[in-house]
């Protein structure tokens, strides 16, 4: 006699008796409940009921299962109705995680109402996720919901290419939203040979070869955001829906200017847009461009490591841009590039962000990026200028503290006096508040340039000079206890100074008293020869 002979009233005879056994087991001070005992047990039940312990075993364990199903379908959470039970299973873990097949069939285990939900609601599958041999039960389970596919480079074999091509293709019409972790082969030739109705998201990580992909955005009409290692093109006059671009390129090849003209010509809708690692190609002179890129609803614009071009039109095409409701600018730019010569200063990249070659009418001026910025503000806004060594930081941050702007440089030497020479003109050109902070070791200090730089920031409100210096700073101080060198202005130079700091300088503070003394009691005898208000204090 097996297992399959017991019958139901024999097996809740024999479940009574071994629970019995093991209750008075339990109570029994002189015994404890062991393996031991409980096979014990076992061997008498089996030997009553004439069956090995094995079957005895296997009942008891299935009844078990049965009894925790039906405790498990009396729980709080049990009693939900499966239009709640879904929407709290779907939130307690990552759909489209690399990890999102062993998660379901974790969740699955807990209770066979998981289960039955699960394995019911579409929801639950229609984020496609690795492994390759689980696609087909996904995308049937998930039936006619739209799909979205994540697939990460790490678990992505070279072998799968051909199916993993076919399995995009296939159902191109159903994906609204591809995340892949790099841009694998397959997936590309996928992404540049197909169209995609419904697709709104796109992002695909760093390219693995060398081939110029084309991706046509005529292939996405409804597109709204894209994160691509490439410049895509559109072939046809229909402008692009996208609203987010960020174009990650590849830093060891060049890109083209020119593709990335038409490109922002044909996506007025962006309201972020980012480019990093942009590199401007050699090899072909560079046009000069005449048309005015409108983008009316960009909120953000970003430039990371874009290094120099020979022209301004290079920046790229910074001078071209106009964005009347920008709110946020950042931008890296690299003046010296794996040793090549110096295309353009900092004066034409700071007169391309304000103003541009072409933009000559003032409505164009108070539409270029920084400008729009500043312009846009919530709250007043001031300057903060700092120069380390080859490195230079210009940032526009409001009442608060809260940067709007920042633009970095990276220097192709560390001549400070020339770059300030090329960028302090333009900032003080808004008439706000600026913080300047200056390491003195590449500094030529001498009168003249003191004199020069200060005359031409009558907007200054603090500055702060680093060192090591050995010599005192009788430069500046010297600067700062002079009439101004223009006529139009009136008082001292810098008249709005409220802060000064010298920093790691070599000399006693009992110098620096005595220096900035003399530095005040000169200053207070300007303000009172042309009659103007002196700033509250001077820290």
């Amino acid at each position: 006699m097996d297992e399959r002979a017991l019958s139901a009233a024999a097996v809740d005879e024999a479940f009574s008796v071994l629970v019995g056994a093991l209750e008075q087991d339990s109570k029994d001070e002189a015994t404890s409940l062991t393996p031991e005992s409980m096979m014990s047990h076992l061997d008498i039940l089996a030997e009553r009921f004439e069956v090995t312990g094995e079957a005895i075993q296997l009942v008891m364990r299935t009844r078990a299962a049965l009894f925790r199903r039906q405790r498990n379908a009396l729980l709080p959470i049990s009693q939900l109705p499966s239009e709640l039970l879904s929407p709290i299973l779907l939130h307690s873990f990552d759909q489209r995680g690399p990890r999102k097949m062993k998660v379901l069939q974790n969740l699955a285990q807990v209770a066979w109402r998981w289960w039955q939900t699960i394995k019911a609601d579409p929801e639950f599958w229609q984020d496609i996720v690795p492994p390759l041999k689980s696609v087909g039960l996904q995308i049937r389970k998930a039936m006619a919901l739209p799909m979205h596919l994540s697939w990460g480079a790490d678990i992505y074999n070279t072998d799968d290419d051909d199916s993993f091509q076919r399995m995009v293709q296939t159902y191109a019409e159903r994906w609204m939203s591809i995340t892949l972790g790099s841009s694998l082969k397959g997936a590309l030739e996928a992404l540049c040979a197909t169209h995609f109705p419904r697709l709104l998201y796109l992002k695909t990580g760093e390219l693995l070869e060398s081939r110029n992909w084309e991706l046509d955005l005529s292939q996405y009409p409804k597109l709204k955001d894209a994160y691509l290692p490439i410049i895509p093109h559109i072939s046809r006059s229909t402008p692009s829906n996208l609203r987010t671009l960020h174009l990650d390129l590849n830093w060891n090849a060049s890109s083209s200017s020119r593709s990335l003209k038409y490109l922002l010509l044909s996506t007025p809708q962006l309201v972020d847009f980012t480019i990093r690692d942009f590199l401007d190609e050699r090899n072909t002179p560079t046009p000069r461009y005449t048309q005015i890129i409108d983008l009316p609803i960009l909120q953000r614009l970003e430039f990371r490591n874009v290094a120099r071009g020979q022209t301004p039109e290079a920046i790229p095409l910074l001078s071209q841009l106009r964005a009347p409701n920008l709110q946020k600018l950042e931008l890296q730019y690299d003046f010296d590039l794996q040793g090549w010569p110096i295309g353009i200063t900092g004066r034409e990249v700071f007169g391309a962000l304000l103003t541009g070659p072409h933009a000559v009418s003032t409505a164009r001026r108070d539409s270029a990026p920084l400008y729009s910025v500043i312009r846009n503000a919530a709250s007043p806004v001031s300057w903060r200028v700092g120069f380390v060594y080859a490195n230079a930081t210009v940032s526009a941050r409001g009442c608060h503290g809260e940067e709007i702007a920042r633009l970095s440089f990276n220097l192709s030497s560390p001549k400070q006096e020339q770059v300030l020479d090329h960028i302090l003109p333009h900032i003080t050109s808004f008439s706000l508040p600026v913080d300047l902070s200056l390491n003195t070791s590449h500094l030529a200090l001498n009168l003249e340039f003191w004199h020069t730089m200060l005359d031409t920031m009558p907007t200054l409100r603090s500055l702060a000079l680093i060192g090591p210096r050995q010599e005192p700073p009788n430069y500046v101080v010297n600067g700062l206890s002079s009439p101004p060198g223009v006529f139009t202005q009136k008082g001292p130079r810098a008249p709005n100074l409220e802060k000064l700091a010298f920093r790691n300088f070599e000399m006693s503070n009992d110098d620096i008293k005595e220096a900035v003394g003399a530095m005040m009691q000169k200053r207070r005898e300007l303000y009172a020869l042309h009659g103007v208000a002196s700033p509250p204090k001077l820290a």
